[in-house]
């Protein structure tokens, strides 16, 4: 079994492409549309959705547009991401000025960003 993608909201594709592509240096692929009917049936939303999709050969991101102000604020539900630099990285975030968190847990360091829409990633160092 493959993960085939991750699905997620961004209230504006301009947040969209400075995350995906500035910051996880992701292509681009398609923009689609989800009708208001579809939407309804999968989702229970009877609105119309823009659809973005970015990635790479080993992860692609399914991102509906949406200024929805419903989301749950204190969500547990986060993407976890391997990086090849973590330090460096984090100071992209920085510099985009993304929210970085860093929290100590024993000898080593558990570090989450969240991006212009609250979405939040773990990031962790790949070891290869």
């Amino acid at each position: 079994m493959n993960l085939n993608h991750i699905a997620l909201v961004c209230s504006s594709a301009e947040n969209a492409d400075r995350f995906f592509q500035t910051c996880l240096g992701l292509k681009k692929t398609a923009i689609k549309n989800l009708s208001a009917e579809i939407s309804e049936k999968l989702f229970n939303r009877t609105e119309a959705f823009q659809m973005l999709y970015y990635s790479n050969d080993s992860l692609a991101f399914e991102i509906f547009v949406s200024e929805q102000t419903d989301r749950v604020e204190k969500s547990l539900g986060h993407v976890c991401i391997d990086v090849r630099n973590r330090e460096a990285f984090i100071e992209k975030c920085q510099t985009e000025e993304l929210e970085v968190l860093k929290i100590p847990k024993g000898d080593s360091l558990l570090v989450f960003i969240k991006d212009y829409d609250g979405n939040a990633y773990e990031i962790k160092e790949r070891n290869s």
